[in-house]
């Protein structure tokens, strides 16, 4: 993993949090304590959750209301909002936060999973999807 790459994928997610009395970069950064406390007090490592299961939770936690515009999932579909639109009313902010997440690593600058093996990513994707969505 580039390490590099990831300070600068990390450095970009924070910037995409808003400034929002609940969903910003300070609630982004108790919900990775929490989940770091989760891995490791909570009995889940080593024998539950392996290496790739723990950066996905880590990772998902890093991202989970990257770029939250402050608004319930409800409120979007209410007012068919281009978010509620584009994800046809399925957890619209939580498909807009993975979106953007992943969007990031298109950028070959930020892409520090460029060199994991594509079936550790489908893996690490499908995990941080379900981990994210889970938070609706």
């Amino acid at each position: 993993m580039d390490l590099t790459k990831l300070a600068r994928w990390l450095c970009r997610i924070e910037d995409g949090y808003c400034a929002n009395p609940y969903h910003n970069r300070s609630h982004a950064a108790d919900v990775v304590q929490t989940m770091h406390m989760l891995l490791t007090k909570g009995g889940l490592m080593p024998g539950y959750a392996d290496h790739l299961t723990q950066l996905a939770a880590y990772l998902a936690a890093v991202c989970h209301d990257y770029q939250h515009i402050g608004r319930t999932n409800d409120w979007l579909v209410e007012t068919q909002d281009e978010l509620a639109l584009r994800y046809n009313d399925r957890s619209p902010m939580e498909n807009h936060h993975l979106a953007g997440a992943f969007s990031l690593l298109k950028h070959p600058d930020l892409n520090f999973l460029q060199a994991m093996p594509k079936a550790s990513y489908d893996r690490l994707r499908k995990l941080m999807i379900e981990l994210v969505l889970g938070t609706e």
